[in-house]
């Protein structure tokens, strides 16, 4: 029951975005682009931003080669 007191705090405070269609072609087009394999994750992560016009928030921001971030520890 902790963890999922602190998914209702985290849910309070930020927005779920789902995997829907257009970040699922933003997906396809952004591993394309990419001419070499990627991690899931990562590239979830950057086609969902894109999608959504949004910034991705990581120290790795060699990781998401296209798409706008933002280092927390640097910017």
């Amino acid at each position: 029951m902790q963890l999922e007191g602190l998914l209702i705090e985290l849910l309070e405070d930020y927005q779920v975005l789902p995997f829907d269609t257009p970040a699922a072609l933003a997906w396809g087009r952004y591993v394309v682009e990419a001419g070499r394999p990627l991690p899931v994750r990562d590239s979830i992560i950057a086609a969902t931003a894109l999608a959504n016009n949004l910034e991705v928030v990581t120290e790795n921001t060699g990781d998401f080669a296209g798409v706008d971030t933002v280092n927390p520890l640097k910017d």
